[in-house]
């Protein structure tokens, strides 16, 4: 588990935070993974999304991994 200080700011924050948990694992760089869960946690309602804006923000959507 990884509990980070502080939340990720974007998607690719989180994103790379998720496969960075990819070097915790002691298998071959060439396995294939079926399933993997990653978790998000302590949402604030849209009221308090002033704390992060950029997250709302029309343009907020990535492209996918």
């Amino acid at each position: 588990m990884v509990t980070r200080d502080a939340p990720p700011a974007s998607l690719d924050a989180f994103t790379d935070t998720a496969l960075s948990l990819l070097s915790r694992v002691g298998l071959a760089e060439s396995t294939r993974y079926r399933l993997v869960g990653v978790g998000l946690s302590g949402f604030r309602d849209r009221e308090d999304a002033a704390a992060q804006p950029e997250l709302f923000a029309p343009d907020a959507g990535a492209e996918p991994r």
